[in-house]
């Protein structure tokens, strides 16, 4: 995985994997905040995310569920890994096929 600046989350997530779909905050003007400072927030393009979560389940080994969340704006994924993996794949692959247009707006954090 491709992580950018610091990465924060609350002890409960500290055994999951995690896709880095944002880089900042989308606030960033919080005065008692010193987390995000640097640089400006932006979103990762919809290809981007996909293909990150492409080699997240490329790279995972062991038994588990995958469960959608923010990336189901641009194509929704589940199943039972390892069993599902390979169709999983597959759907990552149409979508990367798409043209970026053609997916819903990722509306975290903008106006």
């Amino acid at each position: 995985m491709r992580y950018e600046g610091l990465i924060y989350r609350p002890p409960s997530e500290a055994e999951s994997l995690l896709i880095q779909a944002t880089v900042g905050c989308p606030h960033n003007q919080c005065t008692f905040c010193m987390v995000y400072k640097k640089g400006r927030f932006r979103l990762l393009t919809p290809h981007q995310a996909l293909r990150e979560t492409r080699l997240l389940l490329e790279s995972v080994v062991c038994q588990t569920v995958l469960t959608s969340d923010h990336y189901t704006n641009y194509v929704n994924l589940s199943g039972r890994l390892p069993q599902d993996k390979e169709r999983v794949l597959a759907e990552i692959d149409r979508a990367l096929g798409r043209d970026e247009s053609a997916f819903r707006p990722f509306f975290i954090g903008t106006a």
